[in-house]
């Protein structure tokens, strides 16, 4: 049995609260040493047994991304093939609306 089945990010995305939920994903994504595969840097290639663990891993970003933030946002990512890609999307969006708030 994995125990680390059932982890998830403490923090919940809400869409008011990117900072906060940013921090809490990246370093739980940098736990599990999957940061390059969110963060875009490393990219499907290789045989095709690296891209199918590729996949595997990006799949399991896209995962936790989904789990961890709230279903109305979560429905507008479906269009995104991606982790690098809705993490790129979440911080290119809300990460401008909490920028304008704060000042």
């Amino acid at each position: 049995m994995d125990i680390n089945k059932h982890e998830s990010v403490s923090v919940k995305f809400n869409g008011r609260n990117h900072a906060l939920w940013e921090f809490h994903f990246q370093i739980f994504v940098e736990g599990k040493g999957l940061f390059a595969i969110l963060d875009g840097s490393q990219k499907e290639t290789g045989n095709d047994e690296e891209k199918r663990t590729w996949r595997t891993k990006n799949a399991q970003i896209v995962t936790w991304i989904l789990n961890s933030i709230k279903p109305d946002i979560a429905l507008s990512l479906r269009y995104f093939k991606t982790a690098a890609e809705i993490w790129k999307h979440l911080g290119g969006i809300y990460s401008q609306v909490n920028q304008s708030r704060h000042f």
